[in-house]
């Protein structure tokens, strides 16, 4: 993801690129095991270390509720952190495919959302990962 494509600074793309290039590694390898996966978050403190957590998934219900928990979470840490990642499964209707969803954005006020659409191979064989699509982010936590 280019700084064109995502709007943002050279220094801001940089590391929306890291934290998108973990988001979709772990969703993939979830995806391949499991057919999808919940939502986690990638957080970025501002020592410069990357921390990764998911909601309790026997506690959270819904995937909505459990990005919820995860958004209250990162609001409650956002003093500390200078970016995150939260990644999404979440059904693309335009496209008629699931997608790796990572909403991303940064304490400067940057945010970006990438969609990855995927399809799980016959007898679970594997993953195909589709293009990227980049949009605008919500800001989420600042």
């Amino acid at each position: 993801m280019s700084s064109e494509e995502s709007g943002t600074s050279s220094e801001a793309a940089e590391q929306f690129e890291g934290l998108l290039s973990s988001a979709v590694e772990f969703a993939h390898k979830t995806i391949a095991k499991y057919g999808s996966f919940q939502p986690f978050v990638i957080s970025v403190k501002a020592d410069g270390s990357e921390a990764m957590g998911m909601a309790d998934p026997g506690g959270a219900g819904l995937p909505l509720d459990q990005l919820e928990l995860l958004q209250d979470g990162l609001i409650s840490q956002r003093d500390d952190l200078q970016a995150y990642a939260i990644a999404v499964d979440v059904r693309v209707a335009s496209l008629g495919s699931d997608a790796i969803e990572v909403r991303m954005g940064r304490s400067d006020g940057s945010a970006v959302t990438v969609d990855i659409p995927y399809k799980v191979k016959r007898f679970r064989r594997g993953v195909e990962l589709g293009e990227s699509m980049t949009r605008e982010g919500e800001h989420l936590i600042w």
